[in-house]
């Protein structure tokens, strides 16, 4: 009774996901199975299957397979194939046939030469895609996923980048620029060496262009800030 109950609020407690996520990769077989929420473990499916119909693709076929969230389960059916009659109505209530098709249909229209790939690859060519995985939320509340989707990496963006905000009670200009000019002098646009006229000369003329009203001391104390080299001489290496 207790497990049937911590099956229904976790519906993964009792599967071979973890198992999975401990890879470092999955086969592409594994990964399509594992994307619309079915176990590999001890499925059964035909990969090429022909259909006789103008311009069709090969298409699996499902013969035996089981949902993530009931494998092992004490919620889980007695059996999804008893019967050939039990199996397409399951089958078809649940709609895996038809997502691993389409999944499959998409995966192989895309340029993948490999047969095996982290599983981080694969996530992000889902997220490409619009496809839902259903067990991603839960993977990741557990700690079993470093992978971030590109809406979270954005947010975690915007929150590094509170700085930014003019609007914010304790917005530091000086700050905001400072960060600016070290981006554009350093990062994109680095020196070889150290520039004509020492680092100083180099933050001074650009600080002048970019902000010609920026007061000298303003201008000085963010030279000293993002100076690599502020005590002179030959940039250190």
């Amino acid at each position: 009774m207790n497990d049937k109950i911590k099956t229904e609020k976790d519906p993964y407690s009792c599967s071979s996901l973890e198992h999975w996520l401990e890879h470092d990769n999955w086969t592409v077989k594994e990964a399509l199975i594992l994307l619309i929420d079915c176990s590999p473990i001890d499925a059964e499916i035909e990969w090429d299957e022909y259909n006789y119909w103008p311009d069709a693709i090969d298409d699996p076929k499902m013969i035996k397979v089981s949902l993530l969230s009931y494998e092992n389960s004490f919620s889980a059916p007695e059996s999804y194939f008893e019967e050939e009659s039990q199996k397409k109505k399951r089958l078809s209530l649940l709609s895996k046939p038809y997502e691993l098709i389409d999944i499959k249909r998409l995966w192989y229209s895309g340029n993948h030469p490999n047969q095996r790939y982290p599983i981080d690859y694969y996530l992000k060519w889902a997220e490409e895609k619009k496809i839902h995985v259903p067990w991603l939320d839960w993977a990741k509340k557990r700690g079993l996923l470093k992978w971030k989707s590109t809406k979270e990496k954005l947010s975690e963006t915007n929150v590094e980048m509170t700085y930014l905000n003019t609007k914010h009670p304790f917005f530091a200009k000086e700050l905001k620029i400072a960060v600016e000019a070290w981006t554009e002098l350093y990062e994109k646009n680095p020196p070889k060496g150290t520039p004509i006229g020492g680092h100083k000369t180099y933050i001074h003329n650009w600080l002048k262009e970019k902000y010609p009203n920026l007061s000298n001391r303003a201008v000085e104390r963010i030279t000293t800030v993002i100076n690599p080299n502020p005590k002179g001489g030959a940039t250190p290496t």
